[in-house]
């Protein structure tokens, strides 16, 4: 890699804070400059990608992880000019089924009457693979970060899941490079759904880490990290 810079900007899911990326950091090349972004409450994903546009670089390649990917295919509809490569991990380019929108409104119920960290404990199991549920750092970090997102967060995050657009489309007619990186046992967002966004991208690459489910960007921080890395490295 030559000295030349590059900018990573990443975004993380619901229930996550920065610290999500603390590992990915530590793996990661001076080359590489990070900008570890926190979406706001705000409950539309499209208003989340204005906001965050303001103060990110001129030029950058965008990660999102769940959540952060929706947020990242906003940024792509605003401003794909700006955006030298992307990298989507457990995310899905559709819209909520019936049943999604329903179990997320129940939700959106259950947090506003102070049941938000309760709520979100409740899913370690769905969220991590069986070996990383009994690691704990990996608890007490996934912990920290519940606390540092809150209610508010998880409410207008919620609510923007509901209303978000249909990517298909937008991810089919771009040309710059995409990476599609899944944990081999998401129960959030199942591998199948994942493998048919990588297929109906042009310019993509899929990758597959093993021993990880949803929260992989942290269960298996430097696989992943190594992963995007090389890919970049490639692209420049």
């Amino acid at each position: 890699m030559s000295d030349l810079k590059k900018h990573l900007v990443l975004i993380a899911g619901i229930n996550n804070s920065a610290i999500l990326w603390d590992q990915f950091a530590v793996h990661s090349p001076p080359w590489l400059v990070l900008h570890r972004r926190e979406c706001p409450p705000l409950a539309d994903v499209n208003d989340i990608a204005a906001a965050l546009l303001v103060d990110l670089p001129d030029k950058f390649y965008l990660c999102g992880f769940s959540f952060g990917g929706y947020v990242s295919m906003a940024i792509l509809a605003a401003a794909k000019h700006r955006i030298e490569g992307l990298i989507l991990a457990n995310t899905q380019d559709g819209t909520d089924t019936a049943e999604q929108v329903e179990f997320r409104q129940k939700s959106i119920h259950v947090a506003s009457q102070g049941n938000y960290e309760a709520l979100a404990l409740a899913q370690t199991d769905k969220v991590f693979h069986g070996d990383s549920a009994a690691i704990q750092h990996l608890q007490a970090t996934r912990e920290r970060m519940i606390s540092d997102y809150g209610e508010e967060r998880f409410i207008a995050h919620q609510k923007a899941c509901t209303t978000r657009p249909d990517s298909k489309k937008l991810l089919n007619a771009v040309s710059m490079p995409v990476l599609v990186v899944v944990g081999e046992d998401d129960r959030v967002i199942p591998k199948r759904v994942q493998e048919d966004m990588a297929r109906n991208i042009p310019n993509c690459a899929y990758k597959s880490i093993s021993g990880a489910g949803h929260m992989m960007p942290l269960e298996k921080a430097e696989a992943f990290s190594r992963l995007v890395v090389d890919w970049i490295e490639v692209q420049s």
